[in-house]
């Protein structure tokens, strides 16, 4: 049975689920939607790998492609958006493997004129 909660009030819906498992009620949470929340987290971690690898992609050809507009703001952005992933990958290190045709992808889109290790995706540990 759907928890009306689940529909109108999420965030109290949540916080009521959480106590009632805490509290060993499992009798009472519905298990359906909170299924379908966990297959969403995993839905969310993978569209923000996705997203953090468009924006170092999308960097890195730039990199390539017009080398004189090279500034700081860019390489941190590169950095800053490889770190984060890296913490991504630390809390769910399956995603490494799925992301890994990234790597493929700036390799066919690069002139690999950059010729320098900045100017490698690095989806691996």
């Amino acid at each position: 049975m759907r928890d009306l909660l689940y529909d109108t009030d999420f965030f109290t819906w949540t916080q009521e689920t959480a106590t009632k498992i805490r509290d060993g009620r499992f009798h009472a949470v519905d298990l359906s939607a909170v299924a379908e929340e966990i297959e969403d987290l995993g839905k969310r971690d993978w569209t923000e790998v996705n997203s953090r690898l468009r924006v170092i992609i999308t960097h890195l050809l730039k990199l390539d492609y017009q080398p004189e507009k090279k500034t700081d703001s860019l390489m941190n952005s590169i950095g800053r958006e490889r770190t984060e992933l890296e913490g991504i990958f630390d809390q769910s290190p399956n995603l490494i493997e799925k992301a890994k045709p990234a790597e493929d992808l700036y390799s066919c889109s690069s002139r690999g004129s950059s010729g320098n290790k900045v100017a490698e995706v690095h989806v691996s540990r």
